[in-house]
């Protein structure tokens, strides 16, 4: 995904993907989004889904620092975007029925989603499979 989608997505949901930047020992959500563009819109939708549900799990559980570090990041947060199969993985730290739920159905929409204009697609491929519509699935011509 290109740089200037993938700070708009850190900035706009710091909750979720507090970990963007974060140590190559802990998450893997400092590789990026390893996904193309086309599913910019549908990985926004989800984000402005899961960040408020995030924001009522922290203040809930009530930050206690007699427990937490205050630079520990203990709310459910993004491990890993990526695509596999031909459609959208999606990995958190920790999330709530409600939180997975909104993940599959992103992942479902993913596998008619073209990866790379955000057009409707589908699964394409042998042995290296992607989610691409009509005119992506075309084969250049010489």
């Amino acid at each position: 995904m290109h740089d200037k989608l993938d700070k708009k997505l850190c900035q706009d949901f710091p909750l979720l993907y507090a970990d963007r930047n974060g140590d190559v020992h802990t998450t893997c959500l400092v590789w990026g989004f390893s996904c193309d563009d086309g599913w910019y819109q549908l990985l926004y939708d989800l984000s402005s889904k899961l960040e408020p549900l995030i924001q009522k799990f922290i203040d809930e559980k009530k930050y206690d620092p007699d427990v937490y570090e205050p630079s520990c990041n203990w709310w459910p947060r993004a491990t890993q975007v990526k695509e596999k199969f031909g459609s959208l993985r999606f990995y958190m730290s920790y999330a709530t029925s409600e939180m997975h739920q909104l993940i599959e159905e992103a992942e479902n929409l993913s596998q008619v989603t073209c990866e790379r204009c955000g057009q409707p697609g589908k699964l394409t491929g042998k042995n290296w499979l992607q989610c691409l519509c009509e005119a992506h699935t075309r084969k250049p011509t010489n």
